[in-house]
């Protein structure tokens, strides 16, 4: 293995290892096991509470299939990350240090919520940002966005896509023109796991890597328009 391979491995196993930390989640009484990768078990539970509200029994099945699907995947890294991690490599001292500076950075963004008042202009607390993200790392590409699964005879469609491209937004109108969309995410201030939307999105036409702030994506099939606006993103 590469040394690009072995970086790989070390993370994903820092990852675990930090996770497994924690006990392990026990069913509750009634509770159903959706799925089971060697020791680990994935609970109803645990899932239940992802689900967009107000979608339809399809779209939740989808939703749901999906987070699954990525779940094992993630198990099964992890367990090829813990076959092939080099015995010299001191484990311990890396969770350790690991921990200590998601400590310091929880403490230190305590601070800045707490704490912070007119003097703190946003250029310290961009600089802030930049000064702590390596100790923070993002496990995925996050997104704050528009999106809208709308049926394709929907009255509003098309001034709908005229919102959504607009470079200047005007999110009250594109909520009521969005009113009876299938599904609906309106809260611009909310992030994302931009996989999470795409798992929604129909085909393999719209990529992760393609989603850039300030613009609309647009895709149909037989029956529904999905029609995304990025505005914000921050990469894994």
């Amino acid at each position: 293995m590469d040394w690009f391979g072995n970086k790989i491995v070390y993370c994903v196993l820092l990852c675990s290892l930090i996770y497994a930390c924690k006990p392990a989640p026990e069913a509750e009484p009634g509770d159903r096991l959706i799925a089971s990768v060697y020791n680990e078990n994935l609970y109803w539970s645990e899932i239940q509470d992802i689900i967009p509200k107000d979608v339809s029994a399809q779209d939740s099945q989808l939703y749901v299939t999906g987070y699954i699907n990525r779940w094992i995947k993630d198990q099964l890294m992890m367990r090829e990350a813990e076959r092939n991690i080099p015995k010299e490599l001191n484990l311990e001292q890396l969770v350790n240090d690991y921990r200590k500076s998601l400590i310091r950075y929880n403490y230190e963004k305590l601070l800045v919520d707490n704490y912070q008042d007119s003097t703190v202009t946003p250029d310290e607390l961009a600089a802030y940002y930049e000064k702590n993200k390596s100790q923070y790392p993002l496990k995925y590409t996050i997104i704050r966005c528009l999106y809208f699964k709308i049926d394709g005879k929907d009255k509003n469609l098309n001034k709908l896509r005229k919102e959504m491209a607009m470079d200047q937004l005007d999110v009250t109108q594109i909520q009521q023109l969005g009113d009876q969309a299938n599904i609906q995410f309106t809260d611009t201030m909310k992030w994302y796991r931009a996989l999470d939307i795409m798992d929604q999105i129909p085909g393999d036409r719209l990529r992760i890597r393609d989603l850039e702030p300030g613009k609309s994506y647009d895709v149909s099939d037989s029956g529904f328009h999905y029609v995304l606006r990025i505005i914000d993103r921050v990469k894994e």
